[in-house]
């Protein structure tokens, strides 16, 4: 049984969805909102740059979502979201969140209030926002694949949050890089740093809450300067090259990372050469 509270975080129980999506008036943003969730639920993007967005307009960004999703799952990639894709989206994306505890839901729940709160993100403003980050941890080369990544990885408390149990079981067989890799990946866990480092240690807490920004940044700088052959494909602007390289973000089947990296990386690779910027 589905416990109630997926059902908020969803935003609609799927027959009252489906009663009002069949009406004389067709979807309204409500209805377009409870299938953006799903999406960014099951680690589709719904916005540039990787980035969740919860709007209530089927636009270009949706629909490559929800190409991904039919494709990887054998289905016509056609993003239409007919009854059959409702009912599979919702059931799965339930399921998903179903399967965390309670105060886990009630997290995520939050914040997915939270994406619908979030300001249009543009490569401009990644760009004011992290100059100063990119100027001290890469060199010029580097420059528009680490904002590529941060554009992403600064925007994980917009994602699920993994369950501190899970999290602890992983960290118990991982190394403290892999560690830091799965809190990039997996986003913040939502508990105060001195919960961690009472019980885990400074180093453990930092892996397992990075809500410092610092160091989510060292991390991305890191992965890009260590690995060479990641690095090459990050000075050469090959976007596919990279994310074929960051595994680590595709391994998972229920986030994969930035969708969106090599178009991302693309536009702030033009901008930067077109323009340099100067910090607001």
């Amino acid at each position: 049984m589905i416990p109630t509270d997926v059902f908020d975080a969803l935003g609609l129980p799927f027959d009252l969805l489906e009663e009002i999506w069949t009406s004389d008036e067709g979807p309204a943003e409500q209805e377009i909102r409870v299938f953006q969730r799903c999406l960014i639920l099951l680690g589709y993007p719904t916005g540039g740059h990787g980035r969740p967005c919860i709007d209530g307009v089927v636009g270009p960004n949706m629909r490559r979502a929800l190409k991904q999703y039919q494709d990887e799952r054998g289905l016509p990639a056609d993003a239409r979201l007919d009854a059959e894709l409702r009912r599979r989206l919702y059931d799965e994306a339930a399921a998903w969140l179903a399967a965390f505890d309670e105060p886990s839901r009630t997290r995520t729940h939050g914040q997915l209030l939270q994406v619908e709160d979030l300001p249009p993100y543009t490569a401009h403003l990644v760009i004011h926002e992290f100059l100063h980050e990119a100027d001290e941890r890469v060199a010029e080369p580097l420059r528009p694949a680490f904002y590529a990544l941060v554009s992403w990885a600064n925007n994980a408390i917009t994602l699920p949050c993994l369950p501190l149990k899970k999290y602890l079981e992983n960290l118990r067989t991982m190394s403290p890089r892999e560690a830091r890799l799965a809190a990039l990946r997996y986003g913040y866990l939502r508990q105060p740093l001195s919960y961690f480092e009472k019980r885990f240690g400074a180093a453990a807490a930092r892996a397992l809450n990075p809500g410092d920004l610092a160091f989510h940044f060292d991390v991305v700088a890191a992965v890009l300067q260590d690995d060479a052959e990641l690095r090459q494909a990050a000075e050469a602007k090959n976007g596919e090259a990279m994310l074929r390289r960051l595994e680590w973000l595709e391994d998972d089947s229920s986030i994969r990372g930035p969708a969106t990296l090599p178009n991302a990386l693309a536009e702030f690779a033009a901008l930067l050469a077109r323009q340099p910027v100067t910090p607001a």
